[in-house]
């Protein structure tokens, strides 16, 4: 069901806690099973777009890496990656946990949903 869903999705956002300075195993999981759409050199995401989430414990608690992970899958897949963009034009929205408490987390998390309407909406 899940790959069906990504399949029919115009755009894609992961996200992950921060576990060892990279996406959880389970994620990481996910997207390697996804390589099924990369086969007989057809790239079934190609276009999409793509945005990545991460939480860690503490504020550069290895949540760059972890959006890096996620930025190399959707470049991997073919598809356009989203930052935050300003006013920090980061890799991502990065939050600290727990991620009620942490207003600047929450502003790079809707600084990428508006980021990803808008690239949506001009495709």
């Amino acid at each position: 069901q899940v790959y069906d869903a990504m399949r029919r999705a115009d755009g894609i956002i992961l996200a992950s806690p921060v576990w060892m300075g990279m996406v959880t195993g389970l994620l990481k999981t996910m997207m390697d099973r996804t390589v099924l759409f990369r086969t007989g050199g057809q790239f079934g995401m190609t276009g999409k777009v793509g945005a990545g989430i991460a939480c860690g414990g503490f504020r550069n608690g290895g949540q760059e890496l972890t959006l890096q992970n996620m930025q190399t899958y959707f470049l991997q897949q073919d598809m356009l990656v989203i930052a935050d963009g300003p006013q920090f034009s980061h890799s991502g929205a990065a939050i600290v946990g727990p991620a009620a408490a942490d207003r600047l987390g929450l502003t790079t998390v809707t600084n990428l949903a508006r980021r990803m309407a808008q690239a949506l909406q001009t495709r």
